[in-house]
């Protein structure tokens, strides 16, 4: 069971099929075989963004681990309840800001290849990220952008 998991994350994590915003309509031709457009010493980088419609909630699959002085492991719990995962649930990784708070966050323990992706630097993660039409603070938000930041519903209309 644990090698059919781990190749499930892997194929989501590593497959094009997966990584598309739209509706697929099968049109029963192969797929035209397109030009190379030349090489590059750089390597390739792409940010792949999952939006699992009700399928993955993101404070289980990414948690704050060790943090200080502000003990934000311990507000995750006290806000998340029964469902916050306890740290002996958390795949610890290092923390690359040293400007926050936390030194390290913990994957799910159900998502080790994530964990090994980040360790390997071929994943990271991009938290709280969202729809901005332009500039806001704190203060003016809710007053200077067309939709709820922090609800999903609103967010997929965007």
């Amino acid at each position: 069971q644990p090698s059919r998991t781990r190749c499930m994350q892997q194929l989501i994590v590593a497959t094009g099929e997966f990584h598309s915003t739209n509706f697929l309509t099968h049109s029963g031709k192969d797929r035209a075989i397109e030009a190379s457009g030349g090489s590059s010493t750089d390597p390739y980088k792409a940010i792949v963004y999952f939006y699992l419609d009700g399928g993955l909630d993101s404070y289980s699959m990414l948690a704050p681990h060790t943090c200080s002085p502000i003990d934000v492991y311990g507000k995750y719990r006290d806000i998340r309840g029964s469902i916050g995962l306890p740290l002996e649930r958390l795949l610890e990784i290092p923390a690359n800001n040293p400007s926050q708070p936390c030194s390290s966050f913990g994957v799910h323990d159900k998502l080790p290849a994530l964990r090994d992706l980040y360790i390997n630097g071929t994943l990271t993660f991009i938290a709280n990220a969202g729809l901005l039409a332009k500039p806001v603070t704190v203060d003016d938000y809710k007053d200077e952008t067309p939709v709820s930041l922090f609800a999903h519903n609103k967010m997929i209309l965007e």
